[in-house]
Formats: C-alpha cells, sequence, structure tokens
C-alpha cells in the first residue's frame, strides 16, 4: 500500500505497485501548486550582478556597477573568483563589510589554495580592486547583490 509525503501529501507507491498517470500528475500538480509561484512570495531577482566575470591584475582598477546599480540597494555582496572559466571560489559579505572593506578579502579555493583581494570602495557605483594571491594566471572576478525584500 502506498504511503504519503509529510508535508505535501505526495504519493509514494511502493515498489511493487503499478502507478498510474493519475498519481504521478496528482504530485505533480501539488509541487506546481506549492512552489509554482515561489519567486512571488520571496521576490524574484533578488540576485542582480554588480560587475560581470572581468578580468582583474595585481594593479589597482576601478570598476563601475553593472548597469549603473546601487551597492546600497543590496544586504549582501558576493564576490566570485574564477580562473579561466571555472569558479575558484566565493566569499559573501555584508554590505557594510564591502563598503568599509581596508585590507585584503580572502577566500578558500575548492583546491585547498587561498585567493587573496583587495577592494576599496569608491562610491554607491563604483570599486577598486585588484589580485593580491602570488600564484599566476588569469584571475577574473563577479560580483553579485543580493537583497532580501
Amino acid at each position: 500500500m502506498a504511503t504519503t509525503t509529510t508535508n505535501l501529501g505526495l504519493i509514494l507507491p511502493i515498489g511493487t505497485e503499478n502507478v498510474s498517470r493519475q498519481i504521478i500528475n496528482n504530485n505533480m500538480q501539488a509541487i506546481d501548486d506549492k512552489f509554482g509561484n515561489v519567486d512571488a512570495a520571496v521576490g524574484r531577482n533578488k540576485l542582480r550582478s554588480l560587475l560581470t566575470k572581468t578580468t582583474i591584475t595585481s594593479s589597482y582598477s576601478t570598476y563601475n556597477t553593472y548597469d549603473g546599480r546601487k551597492i546600497s540597494d543590496f544586504k549582501l555582496i558576493a564576490i566570485v573568483a574564477y580562473r579561466g572559466n571555472w569558479s575558484m571560489g566565493s566569499l559573501i559579505i555584508p554590505k557594510q563589510n564591502f563598503v568599509n572593506a581596508t585590507g585584503a578579502l580572502i577566500m578558500s579555493a575548492w583546491n585547498g589554495t587561498s585567493i587573496e583581494f583587495d577592494i576599496k570602495y569608491n562610491s554607491d557605483t563604483s570599486f577598486q580592486a585588484k589580485y593580491i594571491s602570488t600564484d599566476t594566471g588569469t584571475m577574473r572576478i563577479e560580483v553579485l547583490g543580493m537583497s532580501f525584500t
């Protein structure tokens, strides 16, 4: 005899039962009813690009935010580091820490190394950054803003 899931009441046929299309359709409809409009409930497009994948060097460069987006519109700032097309690591910090950043931001890479950046806030739409890790290769960063309204 089939059982049901605790939260949504989805039908879970046992291994020897024949399963009808109606059971599958009912399960899918229940999932769609519960989560189909989740974007509206939590706020759609609340993760926005502030800086798309951009090569970063060992000298300070000034970066303007994408499409004039304001850093102050976001609660958290995510910085993702790439070597080539591979994401090496990421760091999520409160906006205040990004605005008041002094010194290095250090993230651990997936391969056990660390990646260091120095970021200086210029304005609500501009910052300076440089790559200060000692290993070589082309490094790129992407900066994203996150809000929860």
